[in-house]
């Protein structure tokens, strides 16, 4: 079996009316799906983007950082999964409304060093073993 390399970088998108994404069809606004490595920054999910059945960032066996990122009213924002380690940075900021879940872990690491600053009612969930560590 080949091994795939590579590093996957994602800089400077703006996301509005994520709504609009049909939940039946569609996993997460944002999949990586076993990268080897991957980055984001400077993503901003704005104006209309709670679904309830899908994830913003969605890990699926994937390595990743999270850097500068702006979120607001979300279900998900870190949605990790499979074996995934995702490291998410302090410089990161979050609205003053509320999302479901900040960060949630399923059978996957999510390492979060510093923290961000939540409005009340924003959880993490950690998940059939997955963990966040601060």
């Amino acid at each position: 079996m080949p091994r795939r390399t590579g590093l996957l970088i994602i800089n400077n998108f703006r996301f509005a009316r994520s709504d609009q994404i049909n939940p039946v069809t569609t996993k997460s606004v944002v999949l990586f799906s076993r990268c080897t490595c991957a980055s984001e920054d400077n993503l901003q999910f704005v104006e209309k983007t709670k679904i309830s059945e899908i994830s913003n960032v969605e890990f699926d066996g994937s390595v990743d950082s999270i850097h500068k990122c702006y979120f607001h009213n979300q279900k998900a924002f870190i949605y990790s999964k499979n074996g995934s380690q995702i490291r998410v940075d302090d410089d990161n900021a979050h609205s003053m409304t509320p999302s479901t879940y900040f960060m949630f872990a399923q059978a996957a690491i999510i390492h979060y060093l510093g923290k961000v600053e939540f409005p009340a009612g924003t959880k993490h969930k950690e998940y059939k073993a997955g963990r966040i560590l601060t």
